[in-house]
This record gives structure tokens, C-alpha cells and sequence, in this order.
């Protein structure tokens, strides 16, 4: 039998790099709809994500729930000028463009909304993976997008949670008109700081 991971990080002070697109408020507002459906449904299990803290991860830096060989201030510090400016070398020549939410999936370790089609995103990460050095530590992002919805305080069995998940879809169409540089301090992405923005050009596209 396979249960759920409880997020024992939540609300504990921790640092990490990475860029991301927040959630616009359109999305937050329906995510959060649902969310408080499944909290009715799964009380005490699920842990949902605070509106203002949404977002979809385009590439992590220093990843925050990870022990590095050396300081993580001092590895972003010392690549801090890639890290900034070659990022908006690469990303201000992308023009907007959307994404499709359609399908909720059940991890052992969170449940996300994903979009079928990541080829505009992946396009971006590797054109930034060429720009920017990363940590040896630091994974390489996957190929999938995704935004993390919600986690467990509780160990139980997934099936029960996928039960409960099997009712319910989602059709978002959510745009990406900017990323950002954060730091976290306590994910995810509870506390953070904002250390760069980087608006995409006008022009958009359908995925």
C-alpha cells in the first residue's frame, strides 16, 4: 500500500533560488474553489497552497529542501550576475504565451494540475540552461509543467485520496506574461523574496 508524504518542511525556515511564473489571480480564485472543496472532503489530510503563493516552476537554481556542499547564499552569490542578467538575456525576447490546465494528478507527495503540451516551457529551460551555470547539487528541472496544489499533513492511504480526486477536473487557461527570480525563506513559498522580474514581450501565442 502506497500513503501520502506529509510535508513535514511547512512553515520551517529554508533557503532556495529558482525562477517561476506566479499564478494569475483568475487562476488562484478557481484553484482555491476547488481546494476548499477537497479540504471539506479530506480534512485533516491535504494541506492546500495559499492563493498568493501558487506558481509554475521554470527552473530551480538552489533547490531549498536540499543540502548543498557549500552556502547557498554564497553559490547564488558568486554566479549572481548570470544568474540575474543572463536570465534576461534569454527571457526578454519570449513572447507571452498561454498554458492549458487539464488534468489533476495524485503523487505520493503532492497533488498538481498539469497541462498536456510543456514544449514552450521546455524551450525556455534549455535555452536558459544554456545561458546559466548550475549548482553540481541542483537537478535538472522535468520536462513536465505543473503547479503544485496542495500537500499532506497526514500519512494515508493515496488510493483515498485518488478516490476523492477522481470527481473532479479542471480546464484553466492560464497566461504567462512574466517570470521572476525568487529567493525562498520558508517554502513553499510561504515567505520569499522577489529578486528580479522579467516581463515577456507583447506578442502571445496559444498552446
Amino acid at each position: 500500500m502506497t500513503e501520502t508524504i506529509p510535508a513535514t518542511y511547512l512553515n520551517k525556515p529554508e533557503t532556495g533560488y529558482f525562477y517561476a511564473a506566479l499564478l494569475s489571480e483568475n487562476a488562484q480564485v478557481k484553484v482555491s474553489g476547488l481546494l476548499q472543496e477537497l479540504t471539506e472532503e479530506l480534512p485533516e489530510i491535504i494541506w492546500p497552497m495559499p492563493p498568493e503563493a501558487m506558481h509554475i516552476t521554470l527552473c530551480e537554481i538552489i533547490q531549498a529542501r536540499k543540502v548543498y556542499s557549500q552556502d547557498k547564499d554564497t553559490l547564488f552569490t558568486d554566479r549572481e550576475d548570470e544568474y540575474v542578467h543572463g536570465a534576461a538575456e534569454v527571457l526578454r525576447s519570449i513572447p507571452r504565451f498561454s498554458v492549458m490546465f487539464n488534468r489533476i494528478e495524485v503523487s505520493p507527495e503532492a497533488i498538481i494540475i498539469r497541462t498536456e503540451n510543456g514544449s514552450a516551457f521546455n524551450s525556455i529551460r534549455e535555452k536558459l540552461l544554456g545561458r546559466i551555470t548550475l549548482p553540481d547539487e541542483t537537478k535538472r528541472p522535468p520536462n513536465i509543467i505543473h503547479s503544485s496544489i496542495a500537500r499532506y499533513v497526514e500519512a494515508v492511504d493515496i488510493e483515498r485520496v485518488q478516490s476523492v480526486m477522481a470527481k473532479y477536473s479542471i480546464m484553466l487557461e492560464e497566461p504567462i506574461t512574466e517570470f521572476k527570480l525568487i529567493k525562498t525563506l520558508v517554502p513553499p513559498l510561504l515567505e520569499y523574496e522577489e529578486l528580479a522580474g522579467y516581463p515577456l514581450a507583447t506578442k502571445a501565442t496559444q498552446l
